[in-house]
Parts: C-alpha cells; structure tokens; sequence
C-alpha cells in the first residue's frame, strides 16, 4: 500500500511539474506543508500568497506527500522523494528560472533534506540537489525544522539548541554553502526544532516572523533579476 501510495504521490508530483512547462515568469514556489496540514500549502500559502502579490507572475506548487505524524520517517522520505521530483523536472524544463523553496515542520525537514542532503539515519541519506537545479534556487525558507542545527549563520529566532533529531555533517556542510539563501526559523522551547517541551511556540511562526519570510523570499528574488 505505501508503495502504492508513493508512486501514485509521485506521479502527481511529476503532473504538476509537467504542467508548469510554460515557465512562470515570476517565482516558482515549492512549498512543503507540516505534519497532519490538510494537503496544499497549509500555513505557508498565507506567506505564499503575499509573496506571488509582490512577485507577478509566480506560481506556488505544493509538494504531494502524506505530511503523516504517525508514520513521520517514511512520510519524510516520500516527500523528500516528491519535492526532488518537482524541482528537477522544473529546472530541466524551464532552466534559468527562479525558485523558492519553503517548508513548515515536516515541510521544513523534507526542504532541508532535499536541498542540502538527507539528515541520515533512520532518515534519507540522499545526496543535495544538483548544481544545475541548485543555480536557480533563490531563497529557502523553513520553519519549525525539526533536524535544526543550533548557531548557523542562517539561524534565526531564539533558539540556541538543536532539534528533536540529528541532522548529518555531511548535510550541515551543504547547507553551510547555501547559508546566503537560507532562512531557519526556530524559537526557545520549541517541542520540535528546539528540542523543548512547548507544543504552541511550533505554532507562532507565521504569526511572528511572516512580515521578515515574505520580504527575505521577495529580496532574495530581486536580487537575482538585477543580477541575471
């Protein structure tokens, strides 16, 4: 039945990557909901929304995957699995065009594991996403990750502890590279990215940091029009 339910979230995944062939002419947004959110962009498309309102022309794309809490390891593999699908067929299609990446909770540890390599065991060990891709990705935003590394350059909250689960060196030296695109969000007592014990703190982000997501997204993406 999983394999079943994998082939068939991937296909989707591939269907809409398929029909954005066109090429959106502002931002591709990739967007990866957290646990149990219903499927679509959950809370990250009020973030989205604002976004593609400042950036005409984008299109916001949700990553087909389960976003299950009970079975979080192989739910967190399928999406990784379905987000790298998304992000090659766009870059092979429509190469040159810019996208973003953004992920809440399990949406935030699937972006990082696509992007910057699997966090390993009992997680994926896949490796990052390709150059090629990589060159047309502006901004990655992610909040409540619960694989957060404590004191990177791309931290920001108030969180100075690591999360619930280890992320690999391997990947944290990957995400080091990438650190002028990425924005990790991750407050004090967070039960998940903070390894705390307050289930609500893992709630506030779009509350408290929405404003500062939407304009790093929007500046990372001007940005790279001035300069393509």
């Amino acid at each position: 039945m999983r394999a079943l339910s994998l082939s068939l979230s991937l296909l989707a995944a591939s269907s809409t990557a398929a029909a954005a062939t066109t090429c959106a002419k502002g931002l591709y947004m990739v967007v990866a909901r957290g646990s149990e959110e219903p499927a679509g962009t959950g809370v990250t498309g009020n973030l989205t929304s604002q976004i593609a309102a400042r950036v005409p022309g984008s299109e916001v794309v949700a990553v087909d995957y389960p976003a299950s809490f009970d079975d979080y390891e192989n739910s967190e593999g399928d999406g990784v699995k379905a987000m790298r699908e998304v992000l090659n067929s766009y870059g092979e299609a429509c190469p040159g065009n810019k996208i973003a990446v953004l992920g809440y909770s399990q949406g935030a540890q699937v972006a990082t594991d696509t992007i910057c390599g699997g966090a390993g065991d009992p997680f994926t060990s896949n490796k990052g996403m390709s150059d090629d891709v990589m060159g047309d990705v502006v901004a990655v935003a992610i909040f409540g990750d619960p694989t957060h590394v404590a004191n990177m350059t791309y931290d920001r909250g108030s969180s100075v502890h690591n999360g619930l689960f280890n992320r690999s060196s391997s990947s944290i030296e990957v995400c080091k590279s990438y650190a002028s695109r990425i924005i990790s969000y991750c407050d004090t007592g967070d039960i998940y990215c903070d390894a705390g014990t307050n289930s609500t703190v893992h709630h506030m982000y779009i509350q408290r940091y929405g404003d500062e997501i939407v304009d790093f997204v929007v500046s990372q993406f001007e940005k790279s029009a001035g300069s393509g």
